[in-house]
């Protein structure tokens, strides 16, 4: 070897120890969707209605439900919940319990009698 290594700390620049492109690189930041949307069958939108009910907005979040499920209150109890199998929270504490937010949503709609939303209209034609 021709040259003696240099000491691990020093006050001087790291440009001698050729440690490649690392001070242009930058971080790769991607909105990507959640996992839980992927795996949940009825395509449910989850990270939408799951913010709504974190700031108290319980009605939106059952429109929300409403536009893909019908009856969130039903499925918030026989699904077999795969979002919560995907869930990547699970890193960090736990996985966040979705059926039982929709099962709470869900009864929270029929306890307080909540209409469905009426669909629009499409065409102004009939069909018969």
């Amino acid at each position: 070897m021709s040259r003696e290594p240099s000491f691990l700390w020093s006050n001087s620049t790291s440009e001698g120890r050729l440690t490649g492109t690392w001070r242009t690189a930058s971080p790769d930041y991607r909105n990507l969707p959640s996992p839980c949307l992927g795996a949940c069958p009825v395509n449910g939108r989850i990270a939408t209605w799951i913010g709504q009910v974190t700031k108290g907005d319980y009605h939106g979040a059952w429109t929300t439900l409403v536009d893909n499920n019908p009856f969130p209150s039903i499925a918030g109890r026989i699904c077999h919940h795969p979002c919560e199998t995907a869930c990547n929270r699970v890193e960090h504490d736990e996985a966040v319990s979705i059926c039982a937010l929709e099962r709470y949503v869900g009864d929270q709609a029929l306890d307080e009698n909540w209409q469905y939303p009426k669909p629009e209209i499409m065409h102004d034609q009939s069909v018969a």
